[in-house]
């Protein structure tokens, strides 16, 4: 029996940031196991499209596979472009539409783009039945300010929460590219070439031809093409600034006093995106280096065996020394020699 995945609203008024509640609310519900073959984070977009061809003025509609990631956020490939001094939808078209930067995240809170995204919960329908929602109240693109073109994930923010069912859920942002690296398959679901939804099986491969945030994975029956997915995680810090939807950052590496902050395993979720050259998709990372302050979280350590007493270990940003300059990876050209400051705390 195919699994039905009713989709509830309920009205609230400029939906923004998820408070620090919800977010935590969140994070101990998102992805956890559906049954084979079901996807309670998955919708679709679809994007309309004007686009003048030979002097004639045509329309489309592109469809992109998207993820849940809170009651109020879907996180989807980004399909804004900065052409003619103006914003547009790939490229094709110049928007009546004003972005600001909030850091180094492009919002989008006005204008006309936001009636060109509609969202399909019912993905699992032909795409001719999907009932269409206009429900886009703000537009964000992570890190896309400095170099839009370049930016991979888009936000879309909803008018109105959804109501969580058995059936309809969130799933998780990652915090690592390990968790991505260390699984043997991972379920790729997306539009194939004759516009069905489906999932297919992926195994993460090694890859030295490109760099993050991407990544590389090939279908588990195929040998010699593999395609390329976009780690979330390399976002992780921008999504949570923009939309309060913040996991951990990796545990610490360095020596001394250490913390773990025990959270459940995140899922990691991809998305297909038609294309007519490699594969694009979602999925989360931050080798190598930290790309900026790790967000504050707090853990309560075990303290078995003492009646009274319960010790705290916080977890702070980084400090800058000496009026360093803040290190960012997008400048970081070659590993520098950072300053270890390790504090050490005696207990009698």
């Amino acid at each position: 029996m195919r699994p039905i995945f009713l989709i509830l609203l309920f009205g609230t008024v400029g939906c923004s940031r998820i408070s620090q509640d919800a977010n935590e609310d969140l994070q101990k519900t998102c992805g956890l196991s559906p049954s084979d073959r079901q996807f309670p984070w998955a919708v679709l977009i679809h994007t309309k499209v004007h686009k003048t061809i030979n002097g004639v003025k045509r329309s489309s509609t592109t469809v992109m596979p998207a993820t849940i990631i809170s009651p109020s956020h879907i996180l989807t490939s980004n399909s804004i472009r900065f052409v003619n001094n103006s914003l547009s939808v790939y490229g094709f078209e110049s928007m009546d539409t004003n972005g600001t930067c909030e850091g180094e995240n492009l919002v989008i809170t006005e204008g006309d783009l936001h009636s060109r995204f509609q969202i399909n919960f019912e993905y699992y329908k032909a795409l001719k039945d999907g009932q269409l929602q206009n429900l886009v109240s703000r537009i964000i693109v992570p890190r896309g300010c400095n170099q839009l073109d370049s930016a991979r994930v888009m936000i879309l923010e909803l008018k109105e929460n959804i109501t969580f069912t058995e059936n309809v859920s969130a799933a998780c942002l990652s915090n690592s590219v390990n968790h991505w690296l260390a699984a043997e398959q991972v379920p790729v679901y997306g539009i194939n070439s004759s516009a069905v939804f489906e999932n297919v099986q992926y195994s993460p491969v090694n890859c030295t031809t490109v760099s993050e945030p991407y990544m590389c994975a090939r279908k588990i029956e195929e040998t010699k093409s593999s395609c390329t997915f976009v780690d979330v995680s390399y976002y992780r810090e921008a999504i949570c600034e923009t939309t309060g939807i913040c996991v951990a950052p990796p545990p610490p590496t360095t020596s001394g006093l250490t913390t773990s902050v025990p959270t459940e395993a995140p899922i990691d979720e991809s998305t297909t995106v038609p294309s007519t050259t490699t594969g694009t998709s979602l999925d989360p990372s931050t080798t190598g280096y930290s790309t900026g302050a790790p967000t504050m979280s707090t853990a309560a350590l075990s303290t078995s065996g003492y009646t009274s007493e319960t010790i705290r270990a916080e977890l702070f940003p980084p400090m800058k020394l000496n009026s360093s300059e803040d290190h960012h990876a997008s400048r970081i050209e070659e590993p520098q020699n950072l300053i270890d400051l390790n504090i050490h705390v005696y207990l009698e």
